[in-house]
């Protein structure tokens, strides 16, 4: 009998909330009559404090997009994967923030460098380079990207 009354007890509760999102979110539609007792007014949400956007403390991965393949243009196409890198380093020296230049927590390599690897493989998988044995050789897709790029930001 209990496990009954729990059972119509969380159906109208269902019932009442799904109705009142729907009152609420579609004012227009008409709740039929015999359902009207279960519509409530639902509780304000509170929306969450925003907070101002500080400069981050890593470069975004996105921002070595360009420079690699501007870096593989220069290099005629194609390159080995360190030199593309110490290109991108070349042009990103200036843009990259105390944090880019720690070593990861592995001691490998610097975050820069994992970040900047980890965009080679996002823009291997876009189609705008292609990856093998170490070499890394940008696409005509990534030709017209970087053209693209360029024509829009002058």
């Amino acid at each position: 009998m209990k496990a009954e009354k729990r059972e119509e007890e969380t159906i109208d509760e269902a019932l009442s909330f799904v109705l009142s999102v729907i009152k609420e979110k579609f004012p227009e539609i008409e709740i039929p009559q015999n359902l009207k007792g279960y519509v409530t007014t639902l509780p304000e949400t509170k929306k969450l404090e925003e907070k101002p956007v500080e400069k981050s403390e890593i470069t975004p991965q996105r921002d070595y997009a360009m420079p690699i393949l501007e870096a593989l243009i220069e290099m005629g196409g194609r390159g080995k994967v360190g030199e593309v890198l110490n290109k991108v380093f070349e042009k990103m020296k200036d843009k990259l923030t105390p944090k880019d230049l720690e070593l990861l927590p592995s001691g490998r390599e610097k975050r820069w460098m994992n970040h900047a690897r980890w965009e080679g493989w996002t823009l291997a998988k876009e189609g705008y380079i292609r990856k093998s044995k170490g070499i890394w050789e940008i696409t005509d897709k990534g030709v017209k990207c970087y053209e693209e790029q360029k024509a829009e930001s002058k």
